[in-house]
């Protein structure tokens, strides 16, 4: 059983659709107007088309058996307080200043283009429970890497992260470095030198 976001679970119910329903169809017939032809036993189209089929065949038996050990995540069972699945955290490498930004999700859910780190990587593992401030050690090829938790965001129902947040649920917790600002499409609040969390109840 593997937990991931909503968002995940209907991206994957699509992707599988899109292969039974638009793919799957399309390489058939693309062997059953190949075979019109003829000679399978030097028909290149044929075999060509075979492969594909095998290859998405493949990847549908794969999807099916991922979606029939999902689980979506119950929002309202995650605790608001430290690193976990959905959090959006922004880093700091302490010997280079360099920053980071990502969101930890299920593996399958992994985008490193889109910032999302599957939750069973080494970066991920490290961060998970850990808070705002906190200081922790990642092992690389190239040895032992410091990363700073500069911030941690977490809104249910989304994995994605701006100046400008785009409210689904009805309730979020964030945290935030001091004297920084969010803009909400109902209007805007700004952080107090002595806050660093805040609940919002969005009506």
């Amino acid at each position: 059983m593997e937990y991931m976001s909503q968002e995940g679970y209907d991206k994957l119910v699509a992707e599988l659709r899109e292969l039974e329903n638009v793919e799957l169809p399309r390489v058939r017939e693309a062997i059953a107007e190949a075979r019109d032809k003829g000679d399978l036993s030097e028909n290149f189209e044929y075999h060509a088309a075979k492969r594909e089929q095998g290859r998405l065949l493949s990847r549908i038996r794969f999807k099916q058996k991922v979606l029939a050990g999902a689980r979506v995540i119950d929002m309202s069972r995650l605790k608001s307080d430290g690193v976990q699945l959905l959090s959006r955290v922004e880093i700091v490498n302490v010997a280079t200043n360099t920053k980071m930004a990502y969101t930890i999700v299920s593996p399958h859910e992994a985008s490193i283009h889109e910032g999302k780190i599957s939750i069973k990587s080494p970066i991920a593992q490290a961060l998970l429970n850990r808070h705002v401030g906190d200081i922790v050690e990642v092992r690389v090829p190239a040895g032992v890497m410091k990363l700073r938790i500069d911030t941690r965001l977490f809104i249910p129902g989304m994995v994605s992260y701006d100046k400008e947040f785009r409210i689904s649920s009805t309730f979020f917790f964030i945290i935030c470095p001091v004297g920084t600002s969010a803009n909400i499409r109902m209007g805007t609040f700004v952080y107090s030198s002595t806050m660093s969390s805040i609940w919002l109840i969005i009506s």
